[in-house]
């Protein structure tokens, strides 16, 4: 329920401008490697492996609001994915910072790419979950100046986030 409402309002202020960030300094790489035995324990149960494939990205960021967005693109993936290895991968190229979360599932249906960043959107095939991950996930990319995209790609489906160095 805390996590419900907590993105509730998350995406409520993004909505309005008014998502606070705490902007610092950070290195995307060292940020995941950190997360990442918590990322494991999220995945393993459900059958998904952890891959990273990181490349030194330093970055203004939020890195709580960071957190948050990849814990958010995991638990979707792990929620709606078939299990396979689940890779992230950090990158900074061209004054752009990006955290990508890609697997090998069934993608989005084509009918909801356009809607999923919305509130309370959900699959036919939804297994739990509340609407709101993308969306959240959205107002944090957005917060910081940039956004989220899906892409697809010869059977791997990724999620990518990016904004401004």
């Amino acid at each position: 329920m805390t996590r419900l409402v907590e993105d509730l309002r998350s995406v409520s202020l993004a909505g309005s401008g008014q998502l606070e960030l705490l902007l610092i300094e950070v290195d995307l790489s060292s940020e995941v490697v950190d997360m990442a035995p918590t990322l494991t324990l999220m995945l393993e149960p459900v059958g998904f492996s952890l891959k990273l494939d990181l490349h030194p990205c330093t970055a203004r960021a939020d890195i709580g609001r960071i957190r948050q967005a990849i814990l958010a693109l995991v638990d979707n993936a792990s929620r709606h994915a078939d299990p396979c290895v689940l890779t992230i991968s950090t990158s900074g190229v061209n004054g752009e910072a990006s955290i990508t979360v890609a697997d090998a599932g069934l993608g989005l249906p084509h009918d909801l790419v356009r809607d999923a960043f919305s509130q309370f959107v959900r699959g036919t095939q939804s297994q739990g979950g509340s609407g709101l991950g993308l969306a959240v996930v959205r107002g944090i990319a957005r917060a910081h100046g940039g956004d989220v995209h899906y892409e697809a790609d010869s059977g791997v489906f990724a999620f990518v986030m990016k904004w401004p160095t």
